[in-house]
């Protein structure tokens, strides 16, 4: 740019300078006419990017949401065969076990059965007696939902020539009397 040009003192010389100037200015408008022209076509074409852009997001939208629906859909139809075979199944645990005795007397009830339920906890309770390695017994924690308030029922799982915990304590508390008695005897026979 000329900041600091100075206007000359004679006619012909400040005449060159002005045409000069105007021709300076009138490249300048040009320029700025191009380049206006060139911001309206970037931003027609933007407009039409970004058109094609929300038409583009639109159709992805659309088929997102097919697939999503589609997927709902499946997913209910699935919902619902669980269902049903749930219940298909509860139903044939149920028609397929069978009581085979009951045996009541004063310290114990006794039920047998087969199949259905009974056949699948029987397998479990041997698969833990046989993989944990167990001696005798073991407890298995449940809880129900029936009866929350009860907090954990606990079932003892022992093999059928094991004791139960019950007979061993009997047993235990029957060894601690007689360990017992011999104390007190052998206190009052050395005299303390």
């Amino acid at each position: 740019m000329m900041d600091n040009v100075e206007p000359s003192g004679d006619y012909e010389t400040l005449r060159r300078q002005f045409l000069s100037l105007r021709g300076l200015a009138n490249a300048k408008s040009e320029q700025l006419k191009h380049i206006r022209n060139l911001c309206e076509q970037l931003q027609s074409q933007q407009q039409e990017c970004n058109a094609d852009s929300v038409n583009a997001e639109r159709d992805t939208n659309a088929t997102l949401t097919h697939a999503l629906e589609a997927a709902e859909a499946e997913r209910e139809h699935l919902r619902a065969e669980n269902e049903r075979l749930r219940e298909l199944l509860a139903e044939k645990l149920i028609d397929s076990t069978m009581l085979t005795g009951i045996d009541i007397d004063r310290n114990a009830l006794s039920l047998s059965a087969n199949g259905g339920i009974c056949k699948i906890m029987a397998d479990s309770f041997a698969q833990i007696l046989h993989e944990g390695k167990v001696i005798n017994y073991v407890e298995a924690f449940f809880s129900s939902s029936k009866h929350p308030e009860m907090g954990q029922i606990v079932v003892t799982i022992k093999k059928e020539t094991g004791k139960t915990p019950h007979q061993l304590r009997l047993e235990a508390e029957k060894e601690r009397d007689v360990l017992r008695d011999e104390v007190d005897f052998l206190r009052k026979k050395i005299g303390q």
